[in-house]
C-alpha cells in the first residue's frame, strides 16, 4: 500500500505581539580539548608527573655515583627510617618501646613483626631486674640488646603489648620458662652471696633444710633439694627453686596429691591438696601455669646459722616471674568471658601476688565492676569469683594510704560511726551489681548511675568484640554451672560487698519477699530465666530444685534480718572491730556457732568457711600478705 509522501509542515510565524524580542545565538559548545578530563585520566596524569619528578630527583642524586635509575626508584619512595638496615631499625624500636612504630608503614611492619621480637618485648615487660649488680643472661633477649628499664617504662610496655593483636595467651605461656630461668639466675646469685657472707660450706652435714627451731616432716625432702645446684643444671635449678608444678626429678615419685610413696608424710610444697570443703580438684590447685608446667613464682631460700654452727636454709618467700603491674580495661571487662580470657586474668593476678618490690598496680575500678556485671549477665560464677578476689586484693583501704583516717588501735579501726563488715574499701561494690543479680526474678530494670548508658541492655551490644579476636581469647566461652541462681550470685556479692547494701533497698527487699512467697514446687532458676543463652540447660531434678529453693529462702530470710538489724548472729556474736568477711571467708566467731539445724547456725550454713583465694585454687605458698598494692602515685588503686 503506497503511503503519501511526508512533508515537513511549514512553521507558522507568530504574531509580532506574541513573539517578544528577538533572541541572539546561544553560547558555543566547547571543543573536546577544553572538556574536564575523567578521573582515570587525571589519576594517570598525576602518576606520570610523579614519575617524572622522581626520575629527575633520582638522576640528580645518583649521577655522581653512576647508579641505575630503575634500581634506586623503589628505595627513594621510602622514608629515611625505612631505608635503614633491619638491625638498626630493630635497635631503634627496642630503645623506644613504641609498639605503634610497626603500624607506621608496611615496611616497618615486615621488619618488626617477628616472634623473636614479640618474646623480647614480653621479657622486658615482665622481668624484674635485680636491684644490685647481679649478672643477667642477656642472650634470652636477642635480637634486643638487654638494658635495665624504669618502672614507668615497664608499666607502659605492659599496657602496650596487652593491647596488641599478636599478644596471645599461648605466647605469654611460652615465655614463662624463660622468665623463670631469668629469675632463678638472679636468685641463685643472691643465695650464693648469702652463703658466702655466712662463710659456710655446703659439703658434709653442715646443711640443714627447714626452720632451725622445728624442721618438720618435710625436712628430708627439703634436704635433697636445698643444696645450691650449678647454673648449668636446669633440672636441678627447677627443683631447688620449686619452679615447676612437677619437677622432672620428683614427678615420678609423687602421686596425684603430692605425697612421696616411700615417705608418705613428706609432701611437696606445691603438691595439690583438697580444700577444706572436700571439693578440691588436683587439676586446679595452683591456678593456670605456663609452658612446661612453669609456675608463676619461684621460692627464695633464706639462710641462717644455728648455735651448733650449722647452716639452715628454708624456702619461705615466693618471687614472681611475672611482674604484672597493669590490668587493662578491655581485659577486665570480659563481655563475653571466655576460659582463655579468664586464664589470662588469673595469670596476671598470680604474677601480682608474688611481687618482691615496687608493689604498684594500674587498674580501673570502673572496668572491674563492668567485668563483674558481664559475669553476672552470663551467669559465670567462676569469672565473678576471680574478679571479687581481685577486688579484695587491690581495693582495700590500707592504713598506710591515709593514717589520719584510722584510729590508733591494733588493728587500726576506721574513724566515724560506720560499721564495716568487710572492711574499708577505696571502691566498694556498686549496689547495682546486687540489683542486676536479682532483676530477672523481680522484673526490675537496673540503671547504672553513669549518666550515659543503661547497663541493663543486652551485653552482646555493650562492648566491642575485638578483645576476643585480637588476643585469641574468644575461641571457647567459659562454662558455668547450669544451676546458677540469684541466691548463689548474691552469696558471692555479699561476701565482698555487704557494706554496700542499705537498709531501705527496695529492689533487694522486693526480691527477698518474692522469694519467700514462692510456692514449694517452684523450679524457677536463674539459668532458665535468661533467654539469651544459645541452648537451654537440661531441667534439674526435683530434689535439686527444692534444695536450691530452700537455699534461696534461707538467704532471703537472712538478708531481710540483716537489713532490718535483727540478725542476732551478727549483732550479738561479732565484735564491732571485727569484720564479718575477710577475702570472702566468714568470721571464725560465726562459723562455729550452734549445731546443725539451730537458728544461730544459719549464717554458717549460708556462707562457706573458705576464702575466695581457696575456692579458686590459687597457689599461695610463699605469699607475703602484708604488702598491699597501691597506685603509681601512692593512692589506693582504682
Amino acid at each position: 500500500m503506497l503511503m503519501p509522501s511526508q512533508r515537513r509542515r511549514p512553521k507558522r510565524p507568530l504574531p509580532e505581539t506574541e513573539a517578544g524580542p528577538a533572541r541572539g545565538p546561544g553560547r558555543p559548545m566547547k571543543r573536546a580539548s577544553e572538556l574536564k578530563p575523567s578521573r582515570k585520566a587525571r589519576t594517570e596524569h598525576a602518576k606520570r608527573l610523579h614519575s617524572q619528578m622522581s626520575g629527575s630527583m633520582m638522576t640528580s642524586s645518583t649521577s655522581s655515583a653512576g647508579a641505575q635509575p630503575d634500581a634506586a626508584q623503589g628505595r627513594l619512595s621510602l622514608s629515611h627510617l625505612e631505608t635503614l638496615p633491619v638491625e638498626l631499625i630493630q635497635h631503634i624500636f627496642f630503645l623506644s618501646f613504641e609498639v605503634n612504630m610497626a603500624r607506621a608503614s608496611p615496611q616497618l611492619a615486615r621488619v618488626l613483626s617477628k616472634p623473636s621480637i614479640y618474646k623480647a618485648l614480653v621479657l622486658f615487660a615482665y622481668f624484674d631486674e635485680p636491684a644490685d649488680k647481679i649478672p643477667v643472661e642477656t642472650h634470652h633477649f636477642l635480637p634486643a640488646e638487654y638494658r635495665q628499664i624504669s618502672l614507668d617504662e615497664k608499666m607502659r610496655l605492659q599496657r602496650a603489648i596487652l593491647g596488641c593483636k599478636w599478644f596471645t595467651l599461648d605466647l605469654f605461656k611460652s615465655c614463662m620458662p624463660i622468665l623463670s630461668r631469668l629469675q632463678m639466675v638472679e636468685e641463685w646469685h643472691w643465695e650464693h652471696r648469702s652463703e658466702a657472707l655466712l662463710d659456710m660450706s655446703l659439703e658434709g652435714h653442715g646443711l640443714v633444710a627447714g626452720p632451725s627451731q622445728d624442721p618438720g616432716e618435710q625436712a628430708e625432702f627439703l634436704q635433697s633439694v636445698a643444696a645450691l645446684p650449678s647454673l648449668d643444671d636446669q633440672a636441678g635449678m627447677e627443683r631447688h627453686f620449686f619452679a615447676t608444678l612437677e619437677p622432672a626429678a620428683v614427678a615420678a615419685s609423687f602421686s596425684v596429691v603430692g605425697s612421696d610413696p616411700q615417705h608418705p608424710n613428706h609432701q611437696h610444697p606445691d603438691a595439690p591438696v583438697q580444700s577444706q570443703t572436700g571439693q578440691g580438684s588436683s587439676s586446679q590447685v595452683v591456678g593456670p601455669i605456663g609452658a612446661r608446667n612453669t609456675l608463676p613464682r619461684i621460692m627464695r631460700w633464706t639462710c641462717s646459722v644455728d648455735t651448733h654452727g650449722r647452716l639452715h636454709k628454708t624456702p619461705e618467700q615466693g618471687i614472681s616471674i611475672l611482674a604484672a603491674r597493669v590490668f587493662p580495661d578491655h581485659i577486665l571487662r570480659g563481655s563475653p568471658w571466655t576460659e582463655l580470657k579468664l586464664e589470662l586474668v588469673q595469670l596476671l593476678r598470680q604474677g601480682m601476688r608474688f611481687l618482691a618490690r615496687d608493689h604498684v598496680l594500674d587498674i580501673s575500678a570502673t572496668a572491674l565492676f563492668e567485668g563483674m556485671a558481664s559475669a553476672i549477665r552470663e551467669r559465670n560464677e567462676t569469672a565473678l569469683l576471680v574478679l571479687l578476689e581481685l577486688h579484695y586484693a587491690t581495693m582495700r583501704f590500707d592504713p598506710s594510704h591515709d593514717p589520719d583516717w584510722f584510729q590508733g588501735t591494733t588493728p587500726p579501726v576506721p574513724k566515724g560511726p560506720d560499721r564495716y563488715f568487710v572492711g574499708p574499701l577505696a571502691h566498694p561494690l556498686p549496689v547495682e551489681l546486687f540489683h542486676l543479680a536479682v532483676k530477672k526474678h523481680t522484673g526490675t530494670h537496673v540503671h547504672w548511675h553513669s549518666g550515659v548508658e543503661d547497663r541493663d541492655r543486652d551485653h552482646n551490644h555493650n562492648h566491642k568484640s575485638d578483645v576476643s579476636s585480637s588476643h585469641g581469647h574468644g575461641a571457647k566461652e567459659s562454662t558455668s554451672a547450669a544451676t546458677t541462681t540469684p541466691a548463689r550470685v548474691l552469696t558471692l556479692l555479699l561476701r565482698e560487698g555487704i557494706d554496700s547494701i542499705q537498709s531501705d533497698d527496695k529492689i533487694l527487699t522486693r526480691w527477698a519477699a518474692h522469694t519467700l512467697n514462692l510456692p514449694v514446687d517452684s523450679t524457677q532458676s536463674f539459668s532458665s530465666a535468661s533467654s539469651s543463652s544459645a541452648t537451654a540447660p537440661a531441667p534439674a531434678p526435683a530434689s535439686a530444685s527444692q534444695s536450691s529453693l530452700s537455699f534461696e529462702r534461707s538467704l532471703a530470710r537472712w538478708l531481710l534480718d540483716f537489713m532490718s538489724g535483727t540478725n542476732t548472729d551478727v549483732t550479738h556474736h561479732l565484735p564491732p572491730t571485727e569484720p564479718l568477711f575477710v577475702n570472702g571467708r566468714l568470721s571464725s566467731r560465726l562459723s562455729d556457732l550452734g549445731g546443725e539445724g539451730s537458728a544461730s547456725s544459719l549464717t554458717a550454713t549460708l556462707f562457706p568457711n573458705t576464702s575466695f583465694t581457696e575456692e579458686i585454687g590459687y597457689l599461695t605458698h610463699g605469699e607475703d600478705g602484708e604488702d598491699v598494692v597501691r597506685a603509681r602515685d601512692g593512692e589506693p588503686c582504682g
